[in-house]
């Protein structure tokens, strides 16, 4: 219940259609509106009743009379605007409740976005976007639950899938350009098929901020960050493409924008521990190590944290030279890696902070056997600042190839 025009100003667009949906068994109710929000004028209304198989027509006539309304040329207005890659309705309904999941940061959320893809390929076998789903749940599932070399071939042969049916695919590029970026550390492979994918559906946020993420290792900063914020235009509520773009700031040393944009996501979603990571980071490298360790334990203290990341704890106290429950910490990760997925690439950074460069670069070697997807940000986190000056740092980074 807000106002347009306030709903204009948080989306930073000129236009909203708004609307609502009713269902009463196989019929379905449509009403929406065209409303200009710096005047609050009704461009154009509509209400339209439809069987629920109609669904898909029911989207490109809307489509069109909002073209219409806002008397926009198509430069070809003969075809459909809406093409569905799928006439199974429950196969549809089915991945757009996958979709809501996938960038929920929770195991078991994501795996619910699985389980509706893997659903929805049983109602339609040749769907391609709900492959490309599947590729995305397991690319989101790697590193921080599942070991990388277990959930990115997943999810790369459920991209290949989804390519095969559909090789013009935006969401199945983008998705092999996770792995290709993430994964294979094939950097410059995973920038040409992620421009790709951006030049095929520029609308796609995902696409974005996929690119976005690659960009860096091939020291293409400053881009990245453009990247990003084009992901937030297109999606302006994304609490984890605004997160990105936060963590980005951090890398480029502007850290009163970092500490301002994780703020502005937090605000969003106020469960998203990692903003909190972002926030304390920006701290810490300003000398403000208390406050850096306030969020740091504010985002461990979330339902929602990942054990790994309490080594950004560690950071903190070891600044206050508070050695011990540094070293308590670090100890009780290590125990913790014993039965379960610890990030050994956070544990580096603990170790880092603490000055024991030998347990840290241990750390990054198992990093790197594991294929830790964090590794392709080693030139660039502030975490690993305390071993930028070891030769073993050098010789990691060239092994990874990043640039």
């Amino acid at each position: 219940e807000m106002d347009v025009r306030e709903v204009g100003d948080k989306l930073g667009v000129g236009t909203v259609l708004e609307g609502s949906v009713r269902k009463v068994g196989n019929r379905i109710r449509i009403s929406a509106e065209l409303i200009d929000v710096t005047n609050g004028y009704h461009l154009w209304s509509e209400s339209y009743d439809r069987q629920l198989e109609d669904v898909f027509a029911i989207q490109d006539e809307i489509s069109r009379a909002i073209v219409d309304a806002l008397k926009i040329q198509l430069s070809d207005d003969t075809g459909k605007l809406v093409v569905p890659a799928t006439e199974n309705l429950e196969a549809y309904t089915l991945y757009l409740k996958g979709r809501f999941f996938v960038n929920v940061i929770s195991e078991s959320e994501v795996r619910r976005g699985l389980d509706f893809f893997e659903r929805a390929l049983a109602e339609d076998p040749n769907y391609p976007q709900a492959h490309s789903g599947i590729a995305d749940c397991w690319c989101n599932i790697a590193d921080n639950w599942v070991e990388p070399t277990e959930a990115y071939p997943r999810a790369k042969a459920a991209a290949e899938q989804a390519l095969a049916l559909d090789p013009n695919l935006a969401e199945a590029l983008t998705s092999i350009g996770k792995v290709r970026a993430w994964y294979e550390w094939d950097f410059a492979g995973a920038e040409e098929v992620l421009r790709r994918a951006v030049g095929i559906n520029p609308n796609y946020a995902e696409a974005h901020f996929v690119l976005g993420s690659a960009l860096p290792s091939v020291g293409k900063l400053d881009e990245a960050i453009a990247e990003m914020r084009q992901a937030l235009v297109v999606d302006p509520l994304s609490a984890h493409f605004s997160r990105w773009l936060g963590r980005f700031y951090g890398y480029a040393r502007d850290y009163d924008n970092s500490i301002a944009q994780s703020r502005k996501t937090i605000e969003m979603a106020p469960e998203f521990f990692l903003s909190y990571c972002d926030l304390g980071t920006a701290y810490l490298a300003k000398g403000d190590a208390e406050e850096a360790l306030t969020w740091f334990r504010n985002g461990q203290s979330l339902k929602s944290a990942i054990r790994s990341y309490d080594a950004v704890i560690v950071r903190a106290l070891a600044a206050m030279g508070e050695t011990e429950e540094a070293l308590a910490i670090i100890q009780r990760l290590e125990e913790t890696a014993k039965h379960q997925y610890v990030r050994s690439e956070v544990l580096a950074m603990g170790y880092a902070a603490i000055g024991n460069l030998e347990r840290a670069f241990a750390c990054l070697d198992r990093a790197l056997e594991e294929r830790s997807a964090g590794l392709v940000y080693l030139h660039l986190d502030p975490g690993f600042d305390p071993l930028r000056s070891d030769p073993r740092y050098a010789a990691l980074i060239e092994q990874i190839g990043v640039r």
